[in-house]
């Protein structure tokens, strides 16, 4: 089931209705514009904080990945490579830190991605 979101309020809709059951907003009225026209919080799908946070515990950087910050997900994921080299040498504690404060910056992320979507400006 495909769903979109209200441009006027943010609520998520189902593909198949017409109106916001939030606020009432009639999509008829962007079907005729053309997609340059629409809001940017129309156009991109929202991102899940949570899973965002659950793919950074599985591989560190992944969560920034689906983010669509690519580039700073790529970096991390290198320096989690790295400091877990290093801590099989020396000390997982640090490792684990590292990895734990990347799951909250996932989800953080992703939050903050959400919000942009939603006051209409274009995330990275």
């Amino acid at each position: 089931m495909e769903f979109r979101y209200c441009p006027k309020c943010g609520n998520e809709i189902r593909e198949d209705k017409d109106r916001c059951d939030k606020c009432g907003f009639d999509f008829s009225q962007l079907k005729e514009k053309k997609a340059e026209e629409l809001p940017m919080r129309y156009l991109l799908k929202r991102k899940d904080p949570i899973l965002a946070g659950i793919l950074s515990f599985l591989l560190p950087g992944l969560g920034q990945i689906y983010v669509g910050d690519i580039g700073r997900g790529i970096l991390i994921t290198i320096i989690a490579f790295i400091i877990a080299l290093l801590a099989l040498l020396s000390n997982l504690l640090i490792y684990l830190a590292f990895h734990f404060i990347q799951i909250y910056d996932a989800y953080k992320e992703a939050s903050e991605y959400n919000n942009l979507l939603f006051e209409g400006i274009e995330p990275w």
